[in-house]
């Protein structure tokens, strides 16, 4: 049984029945992330219809935001008021709430997750008790980081700064390049991620630094939604025919609150790795 309630009367009187009747009850966010863990037989809760601003205080530079409010529309609002959160992940659907509750970043060794941009939130507990949980308190990391198993999260309130440029600079490399300097490549930039296209034994290293410089062309919507589709079909190619994907260096300026609008389909396999210790991946490949 999927439900989807619009107050948090409402969501708390469906954790009640279900606490009642011994249910398990599961919560689902947009649904990217690739684990089953959101799944059940038994209750899902969808908070889609929980979405919007809260409030917005630029003194202490923190929004509050419904936990249903997807992090495309949260950088949007930001940005229309010159402000942005300092780290954003590359796919803009997921609910605020899953972001956090999955642990979901960005990239690089000098930033931390999104939980940790996260200076308070309120929750519903099994029971249908509303609590409000402020950072370092004994439930701020295990009610957070739930990967909604653990109450339901209903507002979230986020540290965010000015808005600011990216620079963005991608280039190719040897994977051989790749896993020989992989230390030095992660602390050779603000944010730095890296794609190990094993079949084509190249590398793609993406690294991104705040800039001064100025965004001439800010790409629309419509162009975002394009060049998402055609970069699934450009990793489509490469797994068939690998050589037919050249690679040349090029340099973008990003605004801040920029990210792919929502997609309505996301066909990539990918591999992520979060190892502290860089000997493990070389000897995995």
């Amino acid at each position: 049984m999927v439900v989807m309630p619009t107050t948090v009367d409402d969501l708390a009187l469906t954790l009640i029945d279900a606490n009642r009747k011994g249910s398990k009850v599961r919560v689902v966010g947009s649904g990217h992330s690739w684990s089953p863990v959101a799944t059940s037989s038994n209750v899902i809760i969808s908070l889609a219809k929980m979405t919007g601003i809260v409030s917005l205080n630029t003194v202490s530079k923190e929004v509050t935001v419904l936990a249903g409010t997807t992090l495309y529309d949260l950088s949007k609002l930001l940005e229309d008021q010159g402000y942005a959160l300092p780290i954003l992940p590359s796919i803009s659907d997921q609910t605020v709430a899953g972001a956090v509750a999955t642990a979901t970043h960005m990239t690089g060794v000098y930033h931390k997750n999104m939980a940790n941009l996260v200076t308070e939130f309120k929750m519903i507990l099994a029971n249908g008790t509303s609590v409000s949980v402020k950072k370092y308190s004994p439930l701020y990391e295990s009610g957070l980081i739930n990967i909604g198993l653990f109450g339901v999260i209903t507002e979230i309130t986020f540290q965010f700064v000015e808005a600011y440029h990216l620079k963005e600079i991608v280039q190719p490399l040897p994977l051989s390049e790749c896993l020989e300097k992989m230390e030095t490549l992660f602390h050779s930039a603000e944010h730095v991620k890296m794609w190990l296209e094993i079949h084509s034994e190249s590398c793609g290293l993406f690294q991104f630094n705040r800039t001064e410089e100025k965004v001439k062309n800010n790409p629309s919507p419509l162009f975002m939604k394009v060049t998402g589709y055609l970069f699934e079909v450009i990793q489509w190619i490469a797994g068939i025919a690998p050589s037919c994907v050249g690679g040349k260096v090029m340099e973008l300026l990003l605004k801040s609150g920029v990210v792919f609008p929502p997609q309505e389909r996301i066909d990539l396999y990918r591999n992520v790795f979060n190892i502290p210790n860089y000997q493990v991946l070389r000897e995995s490949i």
